[in-house]
């Protein structure tokens, strides 16, 4: 339904200020989250913890 919507839609209709806050405000929260989990909860080394960090595996 999503997809239908915007297919038809044109470009510079879409609230493009609202959509990248909501990205921005998300990766944000997301990133906090993982630095206080590993401050916080459960530390691990630091070369770990980056390599988790950039999404690489461990």
């Amino acid at each position: 339904m999503l997809v239908v919507s915007l297919a038809n839609k044109s470009l510079q209709d879409l609230a493009w200020f609202e959509v990248f806050a909501t990205l921005v405000m998300a990766l944000l929260l997301c990133s906090a989250v993982i630095v206080l989990w590993q401050s916080l909860i459960r530390p691990v080394d630091m070369p770990s913890f980056t390599s988790v960090f950039q999404g690489s595996p461990v």
